[in-house]
């Protein structure tokens, strides 16, 4: 399930066992945001302290992804998905 929290970000819930990727050990929210540029916003959370996984396509965008340490992820998207 998708909840579109604004323009530029959802929040998704959904059963593991039905995602393509993987959440932190099953817990947790995923809440995605669209971001302008992709490269540039990696790099500043990296410059920042953050470890986010390497940029890769996801349903026609460009993805990556960070967890907290609750288990929830951050995930950035650049481009347009499928819906």
């Amino acid at each position: 399930m998708e909840f579109k929290l604004n323009e530029m970000s959802r929040l998704s819930v959904a059963n593991e066992a039905r995602t393509s990727i993987d959440s932190s050990s099953g817990k947790g929210i995923t809440v995605s945001l669209q971001v302008a540029d992709i490269n540039h916003t990696r790099t500043e959370l990296i410059e920042g302290g953050v470890t986010a996984t390497p940029i890769k396509e996801v349903w026609g965008a460009k993805a990556f992804y960070v967890h907290d340490p609750e288990g929830n992820r951050l995930e950035f998207l650049s481009g347009r998905a499928r819906a």
